[in-house]
């Protein structure tokens, strides 16, 4: 792993937090995130692919890892901090310009 941060609504420090989210960039993700899924904490696994993994904490809190690249990283870092309203008007402003 080269680097990881929380994102979405705690990195937001929003009032509520539903959920928590990682972000994680490696070379290969898969072996992080199959490490990710058998933490002691580990209640249940809701969901375990190549690139994301949903897991529940024994405390009842939804937790999820996501897995990318070193260069996605800081374009999924500002995507997963980002609320979803936050995400629109970005999208909005870039296709306004041409881009995607």
């Amino acid at each position: 792993m080269i680097r990881a941060e929380v994102c979405g609504s705690l990195r937001r420090r929003a009032e509520t937090i539903g959920d928590l989210d990682i972000l994680c960039s490696a070379d290969d993700p898969v072996p992080v995130l199959n490490h990710f899924v058998k933490l002691p904490e580990v209640a249940s696994v809701l969901a375990h692919g190549p690139t994301k993994a949903s897991i529940r904490l024994l405390d009842g809190v939804q937790c999820d890892l996501r897995g990318v690249s070193d260069a996605q990283y800081p374009f999924a870092l500002h995507y997963f901090t980002g609320s979803k309203a936050h995400n629109i008007a970005v999208r909005r402003r870039a296709i306004a310009r041409g881009c995607r």
